[in-house]
């Protein structure tokens, strides 16, 4: 058990982040199918938040007492940032829709192209990367299924919500040189310009941000024709 603990805490890193081989890929995407189709029925959602926050806590908690780092520990990414804020802004909003439904493309982002830290795949890091991302994509998705009456982002909240997201991102880049959102280095395609990336990024979170709304929407209508046995 000690060793155990030992490992999951440890803030000696590895040369390279763990390999993940194209099944395990896989799986975690489907995983998120699954979680979809849970969310939609509710199931177990104050026991998912429970552990939802216990795993921030522990990710939290290695990163300010064990391995605190200006460039990495802050919360200014995507995900990190909807997690909180899809736990903490009032419900009904169209700001934590927003979060929701980037709480939606994330986890999808994330593991079809997983960045994964320099530690053991069992760390709390790399835990928490798979966990929260499962767990915040269910969050999202049983939220957003609860609001019956939400109408949708337009096209210009989407796109001020967007930029504001990625200018806070750019700014904490500039402050503390870490390669917060991506900006420094956006994967695949490694451009490296600062105002390039919060532009294509903004740009592309807001193409992504509208696609899953109308996707959503859709997915309700139809469920709900269904149900009334006019589909």
């Amino acid at each position: 058990m000690k060793d155990m603990f030992a490992q999951l805490f440890s803030t000696i890193p590895l040369e390279h982040p763990p390999h993940i081989n194209w099944l395990v890929h896989l799986a975690l995407l489907l995983s998120l199918a699954f979680l979809f189709v849970l969310a939609s029925k509710s199931r177990g959602e104050l026991m998912v938040k429970g552990i939802f926050l216990i795993l921030l806590l522990a990710l939290y908690g290695f990163f300010i007492f064990l391995d605190f780092s200006w460039q990495t520990s802050l919360p200014f990414y995507h995900c990190r940032l909807a997690m909180l804020f899809l736990l903490f802004s009032r419900t009904g909003s169209k700001f934590k829709q927003f979060w929701a439904y980037l709480g939606i493309i994330g986890p999808i982002v994330a593991f079809a192209y997983p960045v994964l830290y320099n530690y053991p795949f069992f760390h709390i890091t790399n835990i928490s990367f798979v966990l929260l991302h499962q767990l915040l994509f269910y969050l999202s998705a049983a939220y957003l299924y609860r609001q019956n009456n939400v109408t949708s982002l337009s096209k210009r909240e989407i796109q001020i919500y967007s930029f504001s997201l990625t200018v806070v991102m750019a700014i904490a880049v500039v402050w503390t040189g870490g390669n917060y959102g991506f900006l420094l280095d956006l994967p695949i395609l490694h451009t490296r310009s600062l105002w390039f990336n919060t532009m294509f990024l903004s740009l592309l979170l807001a193409l992504g941000i509208r696609g899953i709304q109308e996707c959503f929407f859709s997915f309700k209508t139809r469920k709900r024709l269904a149900e009334e046995g006019l589909v």
